[in-house]
């Protein structure tokens, strides 16, 4: 496994550590149907549906992570999330779309979750 996807995995690790400690049951972790693409987490909370992009990096040299998540990206977590709700045909009262930003140095990682972080266009 490369060292960028080892970083990635150890940041989706913490971003369900730390959801689960805010009360959201984990409904799927690496969602992906018909589609290369996929979305990081599915999670559901008080019955609003979450789907969180949730991006790493060991510096912001570059930026935050949460800001590589542009329009492309989230047109196509918005289409995956789309096939989701129509496989699994299951009612949700709400769905929101989330960004879990990771910085994450040898000694501490800082997390940030930005909630309603885009509102897609086919919802």
């Amino acid at each position: 496994m490369a060292l960028t996807q080892i970083l990635g995995k150890r940041g989706e690790d913490l971003a369900v550590n730390y959801l689960e400690a805010e009360g959201y049951q984990i409904v799927k972790r690496n969602f992906r149907l018909r589609s290369k693409h996929e979305i990081d987490i599915i999670a559901l909370r008080h019955g609003l549906l979450v789907f969180v992009e949730v991006k790493t990096r060991k510096n912001s040299i570059y930026g935050e992570p949460f800001e590589q998540v542009n329009s492309k990206k989230e047109k196509i977590i918005s289409n995956t999330a789309d096939l989701f709700l129509k496989h699994f045909k299951q009612a949700y009262e709400d769905i929101r779309f989330d960004i879990i930003s990771i910085v994450m140095t040898d000694h501490q990682a800082k997390l940030k979750h930005i909630e309603s972080a885009f509102h897609p266009t086919n919802f």
